[in-house]
């Protein structure tokens, strides 16, 4: 099917579709259906024509009533396809909280009973972080925990002293002060020291 002969159609079918109706609408027609001929504008047309009342405010059927029908020309993204975004994050948070919560009472546990609580805070810190993209259990290697440890170890330097000291011997030193106010209290609440350097 054309567009001419859909618009004879209407103009045949619908005494609303006046000379000067269609005057106005046959560009819109041709401009916005033109691409459709064929059997995909039969196929609308039959099913538009088919289904049409008039009324008063639209006497005739019109452009956007055949292209409801038709394909739009844009990708399809596969929108119908799968589960919706919003039950994909929930499942994938809910996957990330019960992994997490597993490592906080199984590894979580041992590293707050056996380290400082700035390591475990650490330890934690990276646990949630790992749990969004493993899949099914999360244990912490060596590697992980040590690397941990030394960024406890410098934020707890930081806190102590303030900015880097100005020789390595020294920062070494306030990292060992660190070492040992754990060793005194493995659990505090705040720590501050003064630097002599």
């Amino acid at each position: 099917m054309t567009v001419a002969e859909l618009l004879a159609r209407i103009i045949a079918a619908y005494p609303g579709a006046t000379q000067d109706a269609m005057k106005t609408f046959k560009p819109v027609f041709y401009a916005r259906l033109q691409r459709h001929e064929g059997e995909a504008l039969e196929v609308a047309a039959t099913a538009v024509l088919g289904s049409f009342r008039p009324k008063f405010g639209q006497p005739f059927p019109i452009p956007a009533d055949f292209e409801a029908h038709l394909a739009t020309g844009k990708l399809d993204r596969g929108n119908n396809l799968g589960p919706s975004i919003r039950g994909w994050l929930k499942d994938r948070d809910e996957r990330r909280r019960r992994i997490h919560a597993d490592w906080v009472n199984g590894q979580g546990a041992k590293i707050k009973a056996n380290r400082p609580h700035a390591v475990y805070s650490a330890c934690t810190l990276m646990a949630i972080e790992l749990a969004a993209t493993c899949a099914d259990r999360l244990v912490l290697t060596a590697e992980q925990i040590a690397l941990c440890e030394d960024q406890a170890i410098s934020r707890a330097r930081v806190e102590m002293f303030g900015p880097p000291p100005k020789t390595e011997e020294t920062w070494r030193d306030q990292r060992a002060q660190v070492r040992e106010a754990w060793m005194a209290n493995p659990h505090p609440v705040s720590v501050r020291f003064r630097s002599a350097a």
